[in-house]
């Protein structure tokens, strides 16, 4: 019994690491081009390497801050940073632009366009409430490419706790929703700190949970089943 216990602990601690890290919302690229993305907390934003070949030459994504706090209008942008990187430079890129005006290009240090497979450090942020991350294709035939890009709403001005603001050590303002979800959003660590997330329970912990208990029931009683089947001889 205390190795059917053993496994079903196994089972929760496997839910819970798996969930937690991957919980902030992800949007996929090949099914976004010229869309409208609204970003109330958190979005990530990926390119898988499969989805290449059939997207257009060039595809915009249009990514716009929200919410629902009327104090907040006007007074929130939108902050990108690069989770991960990687396509080719003779075939491709990506740019990031505020909408509208394609000449006013929110450029790398190292020109107008991002590529290789280095992830920049330099955090992008609009000066309105709307950016758009355009993905360029070279060659039509490009088979090959793949990026992460987090999508962060800040809050310009003041930050009203009651509003469900949340002031970094930096003085950024970012939705509470983002705490203790691993994506460091404040980009000081500040909303991931041991005083913040100690005791914090984010809705994908309460989901590892759940799944996590719910798997660890089912295994018990497979095990169980199996145990039974082994007295009586009729396991096969």
């Amino acid at each position: 019994m205390a190795t059917v216990c053993l496994i079903q602990l196994l089972v929760l601690v496997f839910c819970l690491h798996g969930v937690v890290p991957d919980s902030r919302e992800a949007k996929y690229m090949n099914t976004l081009c010229g869309e409208l993305v609204i970003v109330k907390n958190a979005v990530r934003f990926i390119l898988e390497p499969y989805m290449v070949m059939k997207m257009p030459e060039d595809c915009e994504v249009h990514i716009q801050a929200f919410s629902d706090y009327y104090i907040y209008k006007d007074k929130i942008n939108i902050e990108l940073s690069f989770l991960g990187l990687n396509i080719a430079c003779e075939q491709g890129s990506v740019e990031i632009l505020q909408l509208g005006d394609y000449d006013d290009k929110l450029a790398s240090a190292s020109g107008d366009s991002i590529c290789g497979d280095e992830i920049p450090e330099q955090i992008f942020r609009s000066t309105e409430e709307t950016i758009t991350l355009k993905f360029h294709k070279i060659y039509p035939q490009m088979y090959t490419a793949s990026f992460e890009i987090l999508a962060t709403k800040i809050d310009k001005g003041a930050c009203y706790e009651d509003y469900g603001g949340f002031l970094c050590d930096n003085q950024a303002c970012v939705d509470r929703d983002v705490l203790c979800d691993d994506y460091n959003n404040c980009r000081d660590g500040s909303d991931e700190s041991d005083s913040e997330c100690i005791g914090f329970w984010t809705t994908a912990a309460i989901s590892g949970v759940v799944v996590g208990s719910v798997a660890g029931v089912i295994v018990l009683v497979v095990v169980l089943i199996v145990f039974r089947k082994i007295r009586h001889g009729s396991v096969c």
